[in-house]
C-alpha cells in the first residue's frame, strides 16, 4: 500500500465571516497524480496553500508530510525540503539580470549543502528541455518559456509533493500542450502531485483521481473516467457541458445554460 502524504480532516477556511473552503476530508497517496477542478471562486487556490502549508485552517486538523498541520516552524522547515510549490503569479525583478540558470538554482534553496549541486541543476535544465537556456535572461523569454523554468525550479529539489497552481494559464494552446507534455515528466519517478486547472484539457494522461470542488466544497472526486463526465461537469457548471476522451485526455466544451438549475447544495 502506497504511503499517505497528507490528510485533512474536517478542514475549513474562513475569511471575512465567510467560508472559503470546507469543511473538507482529504488524503493524498505517494505517486498519485490528482487534478483539482471547479469554477472560479471554488476554493481550489486556497486548497493547494493548505496543503503547502501556508495557509492555516480555523477548523480541522490533518498532517503534511509526517508533520500534523499547523505546521511549528521547526515542521515547516523540515516540509519545505520535501515539497515543492508552484503558485499562480511567480514574478521576479525585471530589474535584476536572473539568468535561467539562476532561477532554477533558487530551488535548491533551504536543502542540505549535499543536495545543492550544479549537477542537479544540469540535469533540471536537461529534462525540461531547457538546456541551451541557462544563459539566457529570465525577464526575456516568453510566459511558456518562464513556466518551463519554474517547473525545473521545482524539479531540482526532487521534492516528494508538487503543488501546482494553474501551471498552463494565459498559454496559447500549442504551449498549454507542450507544458503539458512537461508536467507529465515532472510527475515521473513516483512524485505525488496535485495540479489546479480550469481546463481538463490540461489533466495529464497520468492523473489518476480529480477533485471537483464548488463553492469550497468537495462536490464529486474520483477517477477521471467517473468524474469527468457530461453528467458531472454539467451539474458542477450549471450549464450544459460535453466530453470527449482522446488518448487519456479529457476536453469539455459548454453547449449552452440550464435555465432554472435547482443549486447542487440547496
Amino acid at each position: 500500500m502506497a504511503a499517505t502524504l497528507a490528510t485533512l480532516a474536517s478542514v475549513a477556511v474562513r475569511r471575512g465571516g465567510r467560508t472559503i473552503l470546507g469543511p473538507l476530508d482529504l488524503s493524498l497517496a505517494a505517486g498519485e497524480f490528482v487534478g483539482v477542478v471547479g469554477p472560479n471562486g471554488a476554493g481550489k487556490s486556497t486548497l493547494l496553500r493548505v496543503l503547502a502549508g501556508s495557509e492555516r485552517p480555523q477548523t480541522g486538523t490533518g498532517t503534511l508530510l509526517g508533520e500534523s498541520l499547523p505546521l511549528t516552524r521547526a515542521a515547516a522547515h523540515a516540509v519545505r525540503r520535501r515539497l515543492a510549490y508552484l503558485p499562480q503569479r511567480h514574478e521576479t525583478n525585471p530589474e535584476l539580470p536572473f539568468t535561467v540558470r539562476d532561477v532554477v538554482e533558487f530551488g535548491q534553496a533551504g536543502l542540505p549543502a549535499a543536495r545543492q549541486t550544479p549537477a542537479a541543476v544540469d540535469e533540471a535544465l536537461r529534462v525540461m528541455e531547457l538546456a541551451e537556456f541557462g544563459k539566457r535572461l529570465y525577464h526575456e523569454l516568453s510566459g511558456g518559456e518562464q513556466q518551463k523554468v519554474q517547473l525545473a525550479r521545482l524539479w531540482v529539489r526532487h521534492a516528494e509533493l508538487l503543488l501546482l497552481d494553474e501551471p498552463t494559464a494565459g498559454l496559447d494552446p500549442d504551449r498549454c500542450e507542450r507544458l503539458t507534455e512537461t508536467v507529465q515528466r515532472l510527475a515521473g519517478g513516483g512524485r505525488t502531485v496535485v495540479m489546479v486547472t480550469h481546463d481538463i484539457h490540461d489533466l495529464p494522461p497520468c492523473c489518476s483521481r480529480v477533485l471537483l470542488l464548488r463553492e469550497g466544497k468537495l462536490f464529486a472526486a474520483g477517477p477521471p473516467e467517473a468524474t469527468l463526465t457530461d453528467a458531472t461537469l454539467s451539474a458542477l457548471y450549471a450549464c450544459r457541458m460535453h466530453v470527449r476522451r482522446h488518448a487519456g485526455r479529457y476536453a469539455a466544451f459548454s453547449v449552452g445554460r440550464e435555465e432554472g438549475r435547482v443549486p447542487w447544495n440547496s
